[in-house]
């Protein structure tokens, strides 16, 4: 992010004084620890920002902690900051998301050279160095730890790195911890994958058996008791785009490119897939069930944002350029997995393939579904959207099948229209009851069921004719 103000430079910063905005805050820890309060963020404007550092000539250990005041958080909800290098230095600005102001790093610098090994790690039995990795040296901190390198390997058995937690006294492959933090400023090169945080490129071979195979496997063994209501994500991948940042983006991409395949033929390539699944009880009752199961979930939402020009809460493409398909469907929603009859309970209350609905307070839709687009107001362009042609059924069933069961086609009898329930360019259907026959439209016949429930037709012309008796 470009800042739109000059920071100020200050003397150096030697006790807990808050860092002032517009300035260049440089604290010296050389006398001991600094634990340094942030300023409120509801006395500071959104965009104000300034630079907290490490003093340049603080050669020290001494960690400076800033921490948030109040209920104050970063805009990735922690509350403190801390810097342990010469020189390190943040840059912080105030954000305004959805309502609430943040504390945002908007750039990174680590500092320079470490403190000398002897500040950070002072160990007994010899004086400050690099011991060769020969089985059987070790280093043990004056707390009575030990990494120990016989073997040929290092393993810290206890203590603490940096606040962090490492296993427990014995050597342990576990790291406990509240969060491993990495920050870091890269600037991406002019092709694709130059200056990537994470580039993977690799060839896979072999033969895989069996539905669980993987190139790259993230498992969690979730413990987390997390407040009801808010609950926990196992993997967020989070794209804060800011100016002056331009061009689209894309959070997560999934992508399976299928150039050739073996003797042994393909089966389905799936480009991201997603799924819940649970055999526990979730806390339910009879009378009161609990806990909801979702597959896939995507939300679109811009905020307090003004003039887009489109929004979508989800897309399907469709694209199919071979000589030949067995099937192109756009959306297929399945009752079951596979060919197994494994779906046997309908929902009680609500048993919906395809359910359109709005949550209260939201402004209702113009169409509930709709063939064709509005993308031109051009009535060529349009026609070029309209995705039918003189060979196409709008609304079908299976070709395939006799006497097909069904209850009933469809169920308009909670709804009150205050216009035809059917219209086509020739006709429509009124389906309330009326008193008497409707004014037709000009140039239009109208279908209307009468009040003693007989169907009649009202011609443009006027003339009424009982289609069939009540």
């Amino acid at each position: 992010m470009t800042l739109q103000e000059t920071l100020n430079g200050a003397p150096t910063i030697t006790t807990t004084t808050a860092p002032t905005m517009g300035t260049i805050n440089s604290y010296s820890a050389a006398g001991g620890a600094l634990a340094v309060p942030l300023p409120a963020l509801s006395s500071l404007n959104v965009n104000a920002s300034c630079i907290v550092e490490k003093n340049a000539e603080d050669s020290s250990s001494n960690t400076i902690t800033f921490t948030c005041s109040g209920s104050d958080t970063f805009d990735d909800t922690t509350t403190t900051l801390v810097l342990h290098y010469t020189g390190e230095k943040r840059t912080l600005q105030v954000v305004f998301i959805s309502g609430v102001k943040y504390w945002k790093i908007i750039q990174v610098s680590p500092g320079g050279a470490l403190p000398p090994l002897s500040a950070l790690v002072p160990w007994s039995g010899g004086t400050a160095g690099i011991l060769p990795a020969t089985s059987g040296q070790h280093l043990t901190t004056q707390g009575g730890n030990t990494l120990d390198d016989g073997s040929g390997n290092v393993v810290i058995k206890g203590g603490t790195l940096d606040g962090v937690t490492i296993g427990g006294t014995t050597a342990a492959t576990s790291i406990t911890t509240d969060r491993l933090l990495g920050p870091a400023s890269i600037a991406l090169g002019p092709s694709n994958q130059t200056g990537a945080c994470i580039y993977e490129s690799i060839i896979l071979s072999g033969t895989a058996t069996g539905t669980g195979a993987c190139a790259n496997y993230l498992g969690f063994a979730d413990q987390i008791s997390a407040t009801v209501g808010t609950g926990y994500t196992g993997l967020m991948l989070l794209d804060y785009v800011v100016s002056p940042a331009a061009g689209g983006r894309i959070g997560i991409w999934g992508q399976t490119v299928v150039d050739s395949v073996g003797s042994g033929g393909g089966s389905g390539f799936i480009g991201v897939a997603g799924r819940a699944i649970t055999s526990a009880n979730l806390g339910g009752t009879l009378a009161a069930p609990k806990g909801g199961l979702w597959g896939g979930w995507f939300t679109c939402n811009t905020g307090g944002g003004t003039y887009h020009a489109s929004v979508f809460g989800i897309e399907v493409d469709v694209n199919c350029m071979s000589n030949y398909i067995l099937q192109k469907i756009g959306v297929r929603i399945v009752l079951g997995t596979g060919d197994t009859a494994d779906d046997t309970v309908r929902g009680a209350l609500d048993d919906t393939a395809l359910n359109i609905m709005q949550n209260a307070g939201a402004t209702s839709w113009g169409i509930g579904v709709k063939f064709g687009t509005d993308q031109s107001s051009t009535p060529a362009t349009i026609s070029g959207y309209w995705p039918f042609n003189n060979t196409s059924t709008i609304i079908g069933t299976s070709a395939v099948g006799d006497g097909l069961p069904a209850n009933i086609g469809i169920d308009f009898s909670l709804i009150t229209f205050s216009g035809p329930a059917f219209k086509t360019g020739a006709a429509s259907i009124a389906m309330s009851e009326m008193t008497s026959a409707p004014s037709g439209i000009s140039g239009e016949g109208q279908l209307y069921v009468a009040s003693d429930g007989s169907l009649h037709y009202l011609s443009p012309g006027g003339t009424d004719t009982m289609m069939a008796p009540a």
